[in-house]
């Protein structure tokens, strides 16, 4: 229908929440991605699934005063509705639904209703007719093809966007002339989504920005438009202000702003804003993901429009997911409550959109399971599961390693051990950020070691004793390894935690799986703890602080030594056999980790050879001094360790 000089298209289809709008105005076309259509707000939709029904009120007094008028008790009321797109959707043949309206009360205000089975948007077009015995009757609105012959009416979804199971729209008067009542707001917000994002290399990190697209249409109102956005959905920054007047209504004012410094892994919010006066309208909650170069867990915290891969992640390697279960299951399309991995060539900005996942009740089997979170930032420590005590682990994140999440963000996925099947349920209480919960402190009194390879991947993992370390071993049980190709380092034992009994000595393999080499072996020990790194058969001491680079092939192991088999001072033993030919062996004992040098002189006090010179791990020593290529006669062998200091004579005959 034309209206002022201006053509609105027939709307789209409305089942992934969208309308288009084209106004032709001096030849120039401008066509926004998403539109009020008569006062239909694409806020949200109704998720898959999801059935809300819809109760329409009519006061018919009105027409049984008409010039044609309606007769109580034998003329047939109907429920007209629009949209043939939207009708097929919910299984109507044509405008004329079948549904009848009815006046049980007697009181003349009929109603009718209908269940709008999602994915659906929440508004609907709608007008009523009735019919007369033997033919004749008349029709609300004006006449076919006016832009006013039929109301517009939608669902108001409750806090946090949530629907309610019924709704009962406001009473409408029956009316033949136009225009028929829209319930059209003072003025609209419309979000759109963002737009092209480029990853940006910044000091060896995956940073990223995004240029976020939208409009406001404006319904003769003056005001200021504006961005606002946040890691959480507490929309903690504010782009720059547009203001816009009443003289620009009839075009939507366009928005576009950059923001930059986002991190790799992480899940933005934003929508746009309208100050008018005092008040302020918010449009759609809209959400973008920033997923880092190759492998990622994610989720969906929305019920998409459509659900498979290739819709929703088409910057992936290939528009397959995998899932686990006893094993990594390839899957085409993916779904909210699961977490699943995905491989991207690059960092990218990942659009997504639909309604919000506001709780989750997690389906979940013995042992791992892989899940996702829900539209907002949920604390680990509130996930509750049915029947209770399932969870067995802390919940794991993967960002190039495996470590402990405190806090489930959107768009991510997660991995959690249970010990039996069930359900595992989480929700938002409120709009703000959880408080996030500290990771076990445990940790804290353990010696760390991080293994980093050269693409930047890394994952810390713990050793020390039982009197460092309480409770079961099992809740730092490590996820199964990721997919091949995946980096992954863990304790062979499996966990990232390992000790030794006090008293004792430990020995502690590494694994590592689809390493970049050179790798980077750093530590960081505790509580004066002495200890090895044993690097494809190379012993290196390790200080409280230090470091060491691993070539590919080598094996790594920590050796673990008691305190209670460790030397309590120092010791340099004379050597044996003495005299000896042409090899004899000498000994000596550290009760610490530290500096050594061990050196053979002659009678007239020159250096021979240097037996040790480098960091030595604290016990119990030895080292072979071979002379073959020296003359018969008196030396000395001198010790240099800390403070210190000892020298003993040794005697070659041959």
């Amino acid at each position: 229908a034309n209206q002022a000089g201006y053509n609105y298209e027939h709307p789209m289809d409305i089942g992934d929440g969208n309308r288009s709008l084209t106004i032709l105005q001096t030849g120039d076309t401008i066509k926004p991605p998403a539109v009020y259509y008569s006062g239909i707000h694409p806020d949200g939709i109704i998720p898959v699934g999801d059935t809300v029904t819809v109760t329409f009120q009519l006061d018919m007094r009105p027409a049984i005063t008409a010039a044609d008028p309606f007769v109580i008790g034998s003329d047939t009321l109907s429920l007209l509705l629009q949209d043939y797109t939207w009708l097929a959707k919910q299984g109507y043949t044509s405008e004329n639904t079948g549904v009848k309206f009815s006046d049980p009360d007697g009181d003349s205000i009929y109603t009718a209703s209908i269940n709008i089975v999602g994915p659906s948007t929440y508004g609907v077009l709608y007008r009523a007719r009735y019919s007369h015995v033997g033919g004749g009757g008349e029709t609300e609105g004006g006449a076919a093809g006016d832009f006013h012959s039929y109301r517009s009416r939608f669902v108001r979804p409750l806090n946090s966007r949530t629907f309610p199971r019924h709704y009962t729209f406001p009473l409408d008067i029956w009316q033949v002339g136009t225009p028929m009542p829209d319930e059209v707001p003072p003025y609209s917000v419309l979000s759109g989504t963002p737009g092209v994002a480029t990853a940006v290399p910044n000091s060896g990190a995956n940073a990223t920005q995004a240029v976020l697209n939208g409009f406001v249409n404006a319904h003769l109102n003056t005001g200021v438009a504006y961005f606002e956005w946040g890691a959480t959905n507490a929309y903690g920054n504010q782009t720059a202000n547009i203001n816009f007047s009443s003289a620009s209504n009839s075009v939507p004012i366009v928005m576009n702003a950059t923001i930059t410094g986002l991190t790799a892994g992480t899940a933005y919010h934003y929508r746009a804003d309208a100050l008018v006066g005092s008040a302020v309208t918010s449009g759609l909650d809209q959400t973008f993901q920033v997923v880092s170069d190759r492998w990622n867990i994610l989720s969906l915290p929305y019920y998409p429009p459509n659900d498979t891969v290739a819709a929703l992640y088409a910057g992936a390697t290939n528009p397959t997911a995998y899932t686990y279960s006893s094993g990594y299951v390839p899957q085409t399309t993916v779904k909210p409550g699961a977490g699943y991995w995905l491989k991207f060539n690059g960092a990218e900005v990942i659009i997504i959109s639909g309604s919000p996942v506001l709780t989750a009740d997690i389906v979940v089997q013995q042992g791992w399971n892989m899940v996702g979170s829900i539209s907002s930032d949920v604390a680990a420590s509130t996930v509750t599961s049915v029947p209770p005590s399932l969870i067995q682990t802390p919940f794991y994140q993967y960002k190039a390693g495996y470590t402990p999440a405190p806090a489930l963000h959107p768009g991510s996925g997660y991995w959690v051990k249970t010990s039996g099947a069930g359900r595992l349920v989480m929700s938002s209480i409120s709009s703000s950020a959880p408080k996030v919960d500290a990771i076990d402190n445990r940790l804290d009194r353990l010696n760390a070691i991080t293994i980093t390879d050269a693409a930047g991947n890394a994952q810390t993992l713990y050793f020390g004793t039982g009197s460092e370390f309480s409770g079961a071993l099992a809740a730092f049980e490590l996820p199964p390894p990721p997919p091949p190709g995946v980096f992954d380092a863990r304790f062979a034992s499996g966990r990232m935690v390992d000790l030794a009994a006090d008293g004792k000595n430990g020995s502690f393999p590494i694994s590592v799986s689809s390493a970049a080499y050179p790798m980077t072996v750093a530590w960081n020990l505790k509580n004066s703890t002495v200890a090895s790194l044993n690097i494809g058969g190379t012993v290196v001491a390790m200080t409280p602080k230090g470091h060491a680079r691993v070539n590919a092939n080598s094996s790594i192991a920590v050796d673990l030594s008691s305190k209670a088999s460790l030397p309590t001072q120092y010791s340099l033993s004379q050597n044996y056999p003495n005299p000896f030919n042409p090899s004899t062996i000498i000994k000596f004992d550290l009760p610490v980790n530290g500096y050594v040098t061990l050196t053979v002189y002659n009678i007239l006090g020159q250096p021979v050879v240097k037996l040790v010179d480098g960091i030595q791990a604290a016990g119990y020593k030895s080292v072979e001094f071979n002379a073959a290529a020296l003359p018969s006669g008196v030396y000395f062998y001198r010790i240099n360790a800390g403070a210190y200091t000892a020298t003993k004579k040794l005697l070659l005959m041959k």
